[in-house]
């Protein structure tokens, strides 16, 4: 029973309870120093109200912040040309919200410089498809213009600032396109004008703001070898001809050939009506 006695030793020795005393009461200051410490690090208690700053510019806020022991932090930024350069449009957390003193706001600013991205080809697609791809590109819809077409609500081009524009262009995100919609093809008969010895944007200008007719398929003699060789081609052969009656929205298929090519065979020709009707004879052997 030695260990009996060694207990009782222990328990009646002052020694023992000294030294139990002295770790309780190490432990309890141990764990009130780490609440103390929490405490002052987390601000425990201590709440400020984040102010509203939507609408003001970076530089506004930070200013605006001075002093109120909040800092600001930039997470996004999204071009929008109605808005000031560098306005915040969102915050978090919120306005009216309850956070601790030190508190990082991050936000949400209007870039200065637009992102770039390229106009998706929606020539010949149906009105959804095109509204949603330009969508999905960044790009806004604007104005729907309808003009005669074989293919109702099919579009035929997009248009900004009264411009034709290219697929494939680029453009700020955000822009702004009209769409050009077929509406289907009139009742109305017209003549097909003389689109000889005119260039494509020429023919397209007679074609669509005179006539309401559309160009179709188009045709380039081996003459025509680079960029500038076909933008500068000239009509030398139309299909239907002119003077032929056809409905408004119909379209004319147009043959072109260098404008040197056009303007030597022209000069060389005989000077009577059949001039042209000789070129387009002569080229419609080689032409592809």
């Amino acid at each position: 029973m030695k260990w009996i006695k060694y207990i009782w030793y222990l328990l009646s020795s002052k020694r023992f309870w000294l030294h139990l005393f002295m770790a309780v009461a190490l432990f309890v200051l141990l764990v009130l120093a780490v609440f103390w410490y929490l405490d002052v690090y987390t601000h425990h208690g201590e709440s400020v109200t984040v102010p509203p700053m939507l609408g003001m510019t970076l530089d506004e806020a930070r200013d605006f912040l001075e002093g109120k022991d909040m800092h600001l932090k930039v997470i996004d930024s999204v071009y929008n040309p109605k808005l000031k350069p560098e306005e915040i449009i969102n915050q978090i957390p919120g306005p009216g919200s309850k956070v601790k003193t030190g508190r990082t706001i991050y936000i949400t600013i209007r870039s200065v410089r637009p992102d770039m991205a390229v106009v998706p080809d929606v020539e010949s697609l149906s009105l959804r498809n095109a509204v949603s791809k330009l969508e999905n590109a960044g790009f806004q819809v604007g104005e729907k213009i309808y003009k005669p077409f074989k293919y109702p609500n099919t579009v035929m081009y997009l248009m900004q600032d009264d411009l034709k524009v290219v697929p494939g262009a680029h453009y700020p995100k955000g822009t702004v396109f009209d769409l050009v919609v077929g509406s289907g093809l009139g009742q109305t008969r017209v003549i097909v004008p003389s689109l000889i010895g005119l260039t494509r944007r020429d023919a397209e200008a007679v074609l669509f703001g005179a006539y309401e007719l559309n160009i179709g398929n188009l045709y380039y003699h081996e003459s025509v070898v680079t960029g500038e060789d076909s933008l500068n081609a000239r009509v030398y052969k139309q299909v239907p001809d002119s003077g032929a009656t056809i409905r408004i929205g119909e379209f004319v298929d147009l043959y072109f050939i260098s404008s040197e090519a056009y303007d030597f065979l022209v000069d060389t020709s005989n000077p009577g009506l059949p001039a042209m009707d000789s070129i387009s004879s002569t080229l419609d052997s080689i032409n592809p």
